[in-house]
């Protein structure tokens, strides 16, 4: 109860889409939580899906699954899902999340959409 409202102030926010356990660690330790209470919370956040996990270690608050790309940084959407979040193109399109990094490859989902 004491760190919830200063974790949700500062990763529930358009600022940070999503986040780590290390910048978690990092905003909180200041405040005096311990490794092992944080890792307890966050899987209480998730267990109750008040927080979804986009990969290993990776969360958001957010349920737009535009968020996804921001857990393989450096990245870059296709160009028809650039072209739709721009509003040029109205058609629905696929997330296509591309990355410079070495990530394991192939389908992933969020929120039952498909992410390539």
């Amino acid at each position: 109860m004491k760190y919830t409202k200063i974790f949700e102030s500062l990763f529930n926010s358009v600022d940070y889409p999503v986040f780590t356990f290390r910048d978690a660690e990092l905003a909180l330790k200041k405040k005096g939580i311990t490794s092992g209470h944080l890792r307890l919370m966050l899987h209480k956040y998730y267990a109750s899906n008040k927080i979804k996990r986009i990969t290993k270690g990776v969360y958001t608050f957010h349920d737009d699954a535009i968020v996804v790309g921001f857990a393989f940084r450096p990245f870059y959407y296709g160009l028809e899902k650039a072209l739709s979040i721009l509003g040029i193109s109205e058609q629905a399109t696929n997330n296509i999340v591309m990355t410079t990094r070495k990530v394991r490859t192939g389908i992933r989902s969020f929120k039952a959409e498909t992410i390539k």
